[in-house]
């Protein structure tokens, strides 16, 4: 037998207060649903009745996306400013200046929950959190933009600011 794999959800404390109510309005949503369900389907024959098949596709949705809202919140692991010295990592800040254009951008490394790029924040799982991981001020990286790759130079980082 094939043991599940424990999956953990990197996320910042907000995110998860977010999830949370989320998680309440979704549940009421779901009981709302079902009483609809009730509702429509009467005496009537269930074979023939759309709106009580309709909510029975409503219903089983909103139960899954309770069920993954729940064990995300069971599973998750809170972000805290990185405060590692040695490397960048989720949980900082990081500065980078671009080699061809000298522009400087500044990208927080969070959880896929956390993701805002309007703000600087990126998912650990993006291609340019993948590629800061690890390396350090000083070091060269190169970057993915929209016409292919480009060079970086990482000119700090520090704990993030969340």
């Amino acid at each position: 037998m094939v043991e599940a794999k424990q999956v953990y959800y990197f996320m910042t404390r907000s995110t998860l207060k977010k999830l949370v109510v989320l998680l309440s309005q979704t549940h009421d949503r779901s009981l709302e649903t079902g009483k609809q369900m009730g509702e429509a389907g009467g005496t009537s024959d269930f074979h023939d009745n759309f709106a009580f098949e309709q909510g029975q596709r409503d219903f089983s949705y909103l139960m899954g996306q309770v069920a993954r809202m729940r064990d995300k919140i069971k599973n998750a692991v809170i972000i805290e400013p990185n405060t590692d010295t040695q490397s960048i990592g989720i949980g900082h800040e990081v500065t980078v200046r671009s080699m061809p254009t000298t522009e400087t951008n500044v990208y927080t490394i969070l959880g896929p929950s956390d993701s805002e790029p309007s703000i600087g924040w990126i998912s650990c799982l993006t291609p340019v959190a993948q590629a800061l991981m690890g390396r350090t001020t000083g070091d060269i990286v190169s970057l993915p933009t929209e016409e292919g790759f480009e060079e970086n130079s990482i000119l700090g980082f520090r704990p993030g600011n969340f």
